[in-house]
């Protein structure tokens, strides 16, 4: 019979806690980022552990339906970003983008997905800051750049903006053979 010295004695380290995490950024060189990469591991507000999916392939015989393991897709992954005084990080990404995809007529964009593709993890730390889990997102690059909501009602809080990101594929690291980058 279950009780709850049973579930505590079961929840390892009193929990995996959803706010200790940290999001080390690679910026490509087209980005000029300077020091956006180092910034993104303190102002990144939000992100999430990546999710995946295994489309089953379906495979009729004689009336019944087989079904086998189809190809792997990856969900888009999005983090909120803390807005401070000096824009770094949003410039880098703006310069991203504009990097992928210039206005500008005259302008040539990247094309050469090895100088517009890079890497970020993101690591679930414990409640001393040691890394619990982490995971390495390869081909990386943003699709979306949110807007940053301005108003005279909000004089109590710090800007903050969306990111979208799409990835080629992502590899789970489990300690203690975490890297950083």
């Amino acid at each position: 019979m279950a009780n709850i010295e049973m579930f505590k004695a079961n929840l390892t380290g009193g929990g995996a806690r959803a706010n200790q995490f940290e999001v080390h950024m690679n910026f490509p060189a087209i980005a000029a980022a300077g020091e956006a990469g180092r910034k993104m591991q303190y102002l990144c507000r939000t992100a999430s552990l990546p999710a995946s999916t295994v489309e089953p392939i379906e495979v009729p015989y004689r009336g019944r339906k087989l079904y086998l393991a189809g190809e792997r897709t990856y969900e888009d992954w999005t983090t909120t970003i803390y807005n401070d005084t000096d824009f770094l990080i949003h410039d880098a990404v703006e310069r991203w983008i504009d990097g992928m995809d210039r206005t500008l007529v005259e302008a040539t964009n990247v094309t050469n997905p090895m100088l517009y593709q890079s890497t970020a993890q993101v690591h679930q730390l414990d409640r001393n800051g040691s890394k619990l889990k982490s995971y390495d997102f390869v081909g990386m690059f943003p699709t979306t750049l949110a807007a940053i909501e301005l108003g005279y009602d909000t004089d109590n809080e710090v800007e903050t903006f969306d990111v979208t990101w799409k990835f080629n594929y992502f590899m789970s690291i489990t300690s203690p053979h975490i890297t950083t980058i």
